[in-house]
């Protein structure tokens, strides 16, 4: 439940495919507890949105082109090492999720996702975030 003057928590979305992003931003916004700030396509403008931002929570794709998510991961995690990352991918190969999760993803959810899967993996990183 969100109270008077609660603030969202701020998402940052991260896939190379225009569509996805979009759904993604129309699922988060509708919830109570949390909004996208920014899009990205790939992970180098991942990056600059991160340090500009400070969102509460990235949701990064781990294969994109240009620069991937898992080395996008790690740069995040230099700049913040208490940044929340949730790895996502149409791969899941157990050796792509231990490398997200050894550069700094808190959690790893397979595409296609079910939506209040995805939606409880969110609020549950949000939550365990805060301080």
């Amino acid at each position: 439940m969100k109270y008077l003057g609660e603030k969202k928590k701020s998402i940052l979305v991260v896939d190379d495919i225009p569509f996805t992003r979009n759904s993604l931003k129309e699922l988060i916004n509708k919830t109570d507890y949390a909004e996208v700030l920014a899009e990205a396509s790939n992970g180098m403008d991942a990056i600059n949105l991160y340090k500009e931002l400070k969102p509460d929570l990235v949701i990064m794709d781990i294969l994109m082109s240009d620069m991937g998510g898992i080395v996008a991961i790690e740069e995040i995690i230099k700049i913040d090492r208490k940044a929340v990352i949730l790895a996502v991918s149409g791969l899941d190969k157990s050796n792509l999720i231990e490398l997200a999760h050894e550069k700094g993803a808190k959690a790893f959810i397979k595409k296609p996702y079910k939506i209040d899967s995805f939606l409880k993996k969110i609020k549950e990183l949000l939550t365990n975030s805060e301080i």
